[in-house]
């Protein structure tokens, strides 16, 4: 700015923004809560990898999965299945990197940085505790591809018996 001279009409809305609000304003609350998140995901970590453990968190997720299937309907499943599409990562990550980089703009620092550290967090439980589940049995056949066994394949479940072979 020129001495004498008036404001530009950038200078002006950037004097006339509202000061960014205070991310830290209760520290102790901010401490507790920074060595929570890390802590909370080494306790999913290490729940999920006891085997003890594992089996009664899996003997939960069964049944929910039972209670969800017996209650199918077909709008319901299509809302499901967009949802699905909107979270996976080809979405959510363009979708991370625009928040990200519109906070970074407004140069609201803390709040990006508290934006991109929380996301990842969430990211790193959803991973754990997806990969720690089994993966589906397969439907009918002996394969991992879950298809019925070929003809010539001995089938043990035969109607009739064991096929002799």
């Amino acid at each position: 700015m020129r001495a004498g001279g008036g404001m530009s009409g950038l200078s002006r809305l950037v004097a006339a923004r509202r000061p960014e609000e205070v991310v830290l304003a209760a520290p102790a609350r901010d401490v507790a809560v920074t060595a929570a998140m890390p802590a909370l995901t080494a306790v999913v970590v290490a729940a999920v990898a006891d085997h003890g453990i594992l089996a009664r968190i899996q003997r939960v997720d069964d049944g929910w999965l039972r209670l969800m299937v017996s209650g199918r309907s077909a709008p319901v499943t299509a809302i499901a299945k967009f949802f699905n599409l909107h979270g996976l990562v080809y979405v959510t990550l363009p979708v991370r990197i625009a928040i990200a980089g519109f906070l970074a703009l407004r140069r609201r620092w803390w709040h990006m940085a508290a934006f991109v550290a929380v996301t990842e967090q969430i990211v790193q439980v959803n991973e754990a505790i997806c990969e720690a589940r089994p993966a589906p049995p397969a439907a009918a056949g002996d394969g991992d591809d879950g298809a019925p066994p070929a003809g010539g394949e001995k089938d043990d479940m035969h109607p009739s018996g064991p096929v002799a072979g």
